[in-house]
C-alpha cells in the first residue's frame, strides 16, 4: 500500500503542474483576459480546500478506502473532461471536481501514513512527500517535451487521465496490508484538539510555510523577468525551486529517522527564513538560481514533519488533525500569490518576499511550544528499513 501511495502523490504532483503548461492554450481558445484565466486555478484550489476541510466527518459515513477510490475516480474525471468542455465555465466546473479529487487523495494517503507505528511513518512520510515533488519537478519537463513535438495540448490531460484510470483499477484490487484504512475511519472528530496550543502551533507552521513556498513559486518567474530574463527561460525558477525540494526530501529521509522531530523543524525554518532573506539582496540570475535550490532544500521536509508532529501529538485524532493542517496548507496556498502579488504592486516584488522570510522567522518561534521526541535508534531505523 505504500508503495502505490508514492504513485498517487506522485500523479498529484503531476497534475498540479498541467493547469500552468495548459493555461496559454485555454487563453487562446477562450479569448480570456487574465483575470478570467486565473479562476481556473482558484477553482482547483477551492476544491482541494473544500475536500481537505470535509474529511474527518465524510469518514463518519466512508472508509479511508472508499474515499480514496472516489479521488481517484474525481481527478481522472476532471483530467478526461477539461479539455473537451466547450464553455469556459465548464472547464472551472472540471477543475473545481479534480481540486475535490487532489485533496481527498492528499489528505487521505497523508492520514493512513500518519496513522502507522510513528517510526516508520516518520521514513514513509519523507518519501510520500518527495514523489509529489518528482511528479512536479517531472511533469513540466516531460510536458513541455511533447508539446516541443507538435503533441495536442489535450493529450496531457488524456494522458494523465488514463495513468489515473490504470492507477484507479491497481488501487481496487488491492488489499490493506493493515488496520490503519479501517482504524482512521473510526477516529471521531474531537473539538479538545482545538483547545491545544500544540496544534494551533503546528497549524500556524504550516500556513506560514505553504504561503511562503507557492508565494515564491507564482512570482519567481516574474521576478527573473525583473533582471532581463526571456519570459520562456524564466520559468525554469520554478524548475530549480522543485528540484532543491525533491533532492532535500531524498536526504531527508535518510537524516530524520536520527533526529526528533522538532530540532530539524527548527533548523529547516531558520535556514528557509535566512536563504529566503538572501533572495531579496541577489541581483545575478545565476546567484538567485543557487538561493533557490536552498530555499528548497530548506522547504523539503518541513510539511512532512509537521503531519508528523500532528499524528504524534493526537494519535486517535490522526485524520482530524491530518484535515486541518492541510486545510491551513490550503488556505497558505490561496494567499502567498496574493499577499506577493499585491505587495509588488504597491512597493516591490523584493518586499514581499521580505515578508515572507520574517514569517518563516516567526514560525520558528512557533516551534518552541512543541515537545521534543527522541530519535530512533538504530536498530529500529534498521528494522524500519526492512519494512519498506
Amino acid at each position: 500500500m505504500e508503495r502505490f501511495s508514492y504513485l498517487a502523490f506522485f500523479i498529484n504532483g503531476l497534475t498540479s503542474t498541467i493547469h500552468g503548461i495548459a493555461l496559454p492554450f485555454f487563453l487562446a481558445k477562450f479569448s480570456l483576459s487574465f483575470s478570467r484565466a486565473s479562476i481556473l486555478f482558484l477553482a482547483s484550489s477551492l476544491g482541494f480546500l473544500l475536500a481537505s476541510f470535509l474529511f474527518p466527518f465524510l469518514t463518519k459515513r466512508l472508509t479511508i478506502k472508499e474515499l480514496l477510490t472516489i479521488g481517484l475516480l474525481f481527478l481522472a474525471a476532471s483530467s478526461a473532461l477539461i479539455p473537451l468542455m466547450p464553455l469556459w465555465t465548464l472547464v472551472v466546473l472540471a477543475s473545481f471536481g479534480g481540486g475535490l479529487g487532489m485533496g481527498v487523495i492528499d489528505v487521505g494517503f497523508n492520514t493512513v501514513i500518519a496513522s502507522l507505528e510513528p517510526r516508520r511513518s516518520q521514513v514513509i512520510m519523507n518519501w510520500l512527500h518527495f514523489f509529489f515533488g518528482f511528479g512536479a519537478l517531472s511533469g513540466p519537463l516531460l510536458l513541455s517535451r511533447l508539446l516541443e513535438r507538435g503533441v495536442s495540448w489535450m493529450v496531457l490531460y488524456l494522458s494523465t487521465s488514463f495513468l489515473i484510470l490504470i492507477s484507479f483499477f491497481s488501487w481496487r484490487g488491492l488489499k490493506p496490508p493493515s488496520a490503519s484504512l479501517h482504524q482512521v475511519s473510526s477516529f471521531r472528530p474531537s473539538a479538545q484538539v482545538y483547545s491545544q496550543i500544540r496544534f494551533w502551533a503546528l497549524f500556524f507552521i504550516t500556513l506560514i510555510y505553504v504561503t511562503a513556498e507557492v508565494g515564491l513559486m507564482g512570482w519567481i518567474p516574474t521576478l527573473l523577468t525583473t533582471l532581463e530574463v526571456k519570459p520562456a527561460r524564466a520559468g525554469l525558477g520554478i524548475s530549480v525551486l522543485w528540484a532543491g525540494i525533491t533532492l532535500g526530501r531524498a536526504i531527508s529521509t535518510q537524516l530524520l529517522p536520527k533526529l526528533s522531530l522538532k530540532r530539524p523543524l527548527s533548523f529547516l525554518l531558520i535556514g528557509a527564513g535566512i536563504s529566503t532573506l538572501f533572495l531579496v539582496f541577489t541581483q545575478s540570475v545565476w546567484l538567485i538560481f543557487v538561493v533557490l535550490i536552498f530555499i528548497g532544500l530548506f522547504f523539503s521536509a518541513i510539511f512532512p514533519l509537521a503531519i508528523l508532529q500532528g499524528s504524534s501529538h493526537f494519535p486517535t485524532a490522526v485524520a482530524q488533525v491530518t484535515s486541518n493542517l492541510i486545510v491551513a496548507g490550503s488556505l497558505g496556498a490561496l494567499a502567498g500569490p496574493g499577499l506577493l502579488g499585491w505587495v509588488g504592486e504597491f512597493y516591490s516584488l523584493q518586499t514581499g518576499i521580505a515578508i515572507l522570510a520574517c514569517l518563516l522567522f516567526t514560525a520558528v518561534f512557533l516551534t518552541a511550544l512543541l515537545p521534543v521526541q527522541e530519535p530512533i535508534s538504530k536498530s529500529e531505523e534498521s528494522d524500519l528499513v526492512k519494512g519498506t
